[in-house]
């Protein structure tokens, strides 16, 4: 938990921490609109691509650095939510390329896989960003 922030930062970082779950849930719902019937096209990958880079970066200028000033002992846990990020938006591209050559088989095996390890990332983060 985080001990020595001035409230104002606090607060802040609570309502980011909304947010934050907000967005999770969000983005669970854009990988199901992707993975459903009809929605293995580029318009749906371009939705959930976008959601999730633009979350990404959120955590990375925001709810990381603000952490990690309160908390520095929390650094490995940090770096490796941002080696993750980085991974997943490997995994995007990926995602992207097959959409774009018609392998559809290989866009889900990839955005099934994607969808786990969000997952279980997001537990992670939760926990790592309560204050």
């Amino acid at each position: 938990m985080l001990q020595r922030l001035e409230p104002g930062l606090r607060k802040r970082l609570q309502i980011e921490r909304r947010r934050i779950k907000a967005q999770h849930a969000i983005l669970g719902e854009l990988f199901i609109d992707f993975l459903a019937p009809g929605g293995l096209d580029a318009f749906h990958f371009a939705r959930l691509r976008s959601g999730l880079i633009a979350h990404f970066e959120m955590e990375e200028r925001v709810m990381i650095p603000a952490v990690h000033g309160s908390s520095p002992d929390r650094e490995s846990e940090l770096l490796r939510i941002v080696e993750e990020h980085q991974h997943f938006r490997r995994d995007l591209e990926l995602i992207g390329e097959a959409i774009e050559l018609g392998r559809f088989e290989e866009a889900v095996e990839v955005t099934v896989s994607l969808m786990e390890q969000i997952t279980d990332h997001e537990v992670r983060e939760e926990s790592l960003f309560v204050v």
